[in-house]
C-alpha cells in the first residue's frame, strides 16, 4: 500500500501546528499512519486460509452493507472498508467532551481538515483521560468515551476496524451510513449541522436496509420484520432518552442564566447554583435508570454512570441530536428522494451559519408543533 500522499499530508498538519499542539498532532499522526499501516486487503484477507470463518462472515456482512449505501442510499464510500485492521484495542479513539461549569455551550478545538469541532480524540485511552484531568482541573465539565469508527471525511479511504466488525448487522449499517454521511456534506465549524445530518441519514438508511432483508415472522395472522421490530424499539429507547437529555439541558440553561463561566459569582452563589445543578443531574440520572429499566437494560449494562452526568455529556447530545428531525423533514419535504434531500441540504451548507442554524431551527420548531 503506497503511504506517501497521505503521510505527506499528514505532516504538512504537524508543519502547520502551534508548539502546545506538536503532541497532540504527533500522536495523531501516529495514531493514523499505524491504522494505515496495518491494513490489509479484505479480498485478500478473505482468501486466506488462516482467516476465521467468523471475520469472514462479517467482513461479508460490511461490503454487502457498503455496497447498498453506494447503490440504494446515493452515498459515496470514498474506497472506504475495503480493508481490514485488527487494532488489539476495544476503540479506536477517545474522545474528551468539555463544557463549562455553568454552560451548556461546548468547548471546542480547531483543526486544519474538520475545523472546529466540540471534543478532542486521542488513539490513546491514556493520553485522553490525562487531557480530561487536566480539562477537569480548571474547573470544566468532562465527559470522556470510546469511540469505534470515525471518518476521515475522504482524505484516507477508512478502514473496518476490529472496534466494530463484530457489531450486530444492524449496528454495521448504523455505523456505516452515518459515517458515509459525512462525506455528502460536511461544514467546517458546524458540529451540531453535521452529526445531526449524519444522524438522520443513518436512521433512514437502516430502515430502508431492514426493509430490504426480508428478515420476518409469522406474529398472528401477520408477517412482522424481526429486524425492524427490534430496530424501532431501539430507537424509540434512544429518542426518548435524547428528548430526556434535552429536556434537562434546557432547565439547566434556565438555572444558569446569565452566569457565564460563573467568574464573578460570589463564593455563596457559586455554592447554590452548584447545589440546584447537581439537584438536577440527580433527577436526570434517578429518569435514565427507569427509562433503562422500562427497555430491560440489564443492571450494570447501562451505558453511562451517574459520574458521566454533566455540562460536557448534555452538550454532545445536542450536537448529536438537535437538528436530526428537521433533516427528516427536508427528506419527506422531497418525498423520499434521497438524491434531491442530498442536494437541499448542500444548498443549506452554503448559507452562513446564524442563517443556517435559524433555518434548521424553524423547521424543528414546526416538526414539534406538528406532532403536539
Amino acid at each position: 500500500m503506497k503511504l506517501n500522499a497521505p503521510i505527506i499530508l499528514l505532516l504538512c498538519i504537524l508543519a502547520n501546528a502551534g508548539c502546545s499542539n506538536l503532541f497532540y498532532y504527533g500522536q495523531a499522526i501516529a495514531g493514523q499512519t499505524a491504522i494505515m499501516v496495518k491494513s490489509r486487503d479484505i479480498d485478500h484477507l478473505v482468501a486466506d486460509t488462516k482467516t476465521s470463518g467468523e471475520l469472514i462472515a462479517q467482513l461479508g456482512r460490511i461490503v454487502a452493507i457498503r455496497n447498498f449505501a453506494v447503490n440504494q442510499l446515493g452515498l459515496d464510500d470514498g474506497g472506504a472498508y475495503r480493508r481490514y485492521v485488527d487494532l488489539g484495542r476495544e476503540h479506536v479513539v477517545w474522545n474528551v467532551f468539555a463544557a463549562g461549569e455553568f454552560s451548556l455551550s461546548p468547548v471546542t478545538w480547531c483543526f486544519p481538515i474538520a475545523g472546529c469541532v466540540g471534543y478532542r480524540g486521542y488513539f490513546s485511552k491514556d493520553a485522553a483521560y490525562r487531557f480530561a484531568d487536566r480539562i477537569d482541573s480548571r474547573g470544566h465539565d468532562v465527559f470522556t468515551s470510546g469511540v469505534d469508527a470515525y471518518s476521515t471525511l475522504g482524505w484516507l479511504p477508512d478502514p473496518v476496524l476490529s472496534s466494530f466488525v463484530n457489531y450486530s448487522p444492524t449496528e454495521l449499517a448504523a455505523l456505516i451510513f452515518h459515517e458515509l454521511a459525512h462525506q455528502v456534506v460536511y461544514v467546517k465549524d458546524d458540529m451540531v449541522f453535521n452529526e445531526s445530518f449524519a444522524t438522520a441519514v443513518e436512521e433512514v438508511g437502516v430502515m430502508r436496509w431492514l426493509k430490504s432483508q426480508g428478515d420476518s415472522t409469522t406474529v398472528g395472522h401477520h408477517l412482522k420484520p424481526l429486524g425492524i421490530q427490534r430496530y424501532q424499539r431501539n430507537r424509540r429507547y434512544i429518542d426518548q432518552l435524547t428528548a430526556m437529555m434535552l429536556s434537562y439541558r434546557s432547565r439547566l440553561a434556565e438555572v444558569y442564566g446569565e452566569s457565564g463561566d460563573g467568574d464573578e459569582l460570589s463564593d455563596e452563589e457559586r455554592d447554590s447554583l452548584s447545589q440546584r445543578k447537581q439537584a438536577i443531574l440527580d433527577e436526570l440520572y434517578a429518569q435514565y435508570l427507569v427509562l433503562s429499566a422500562d427497555y430491560d437494560v440489564q443492571p450494570g449494562s447501562e451505558r453511562f454512570q451517574r459520574s458521566d452526568f454533566n455540562n460536557a455529556l448534555l452538550s454532545s447530545f445536542d450536537n448529536y441530536y438537535r437538528y436530526v428531525p428537521a433533516f427528516k423533514h427536508m427528506l419527506e419535504s422531497n418525498n423520499g428522494d434521497l438524491t434531491a434531500f442530498y442536494e437541499a441540504v448542500r444548498q443549506l451548507a452554503k448559507q452562513p451559519r446564524d442563517a443556517r442554524r435559524l433555518n434548521l431551527d424553524l423547521i424543528v420548531v414546526a416538526v414539534a408543533g406538528d406532532t403536539s
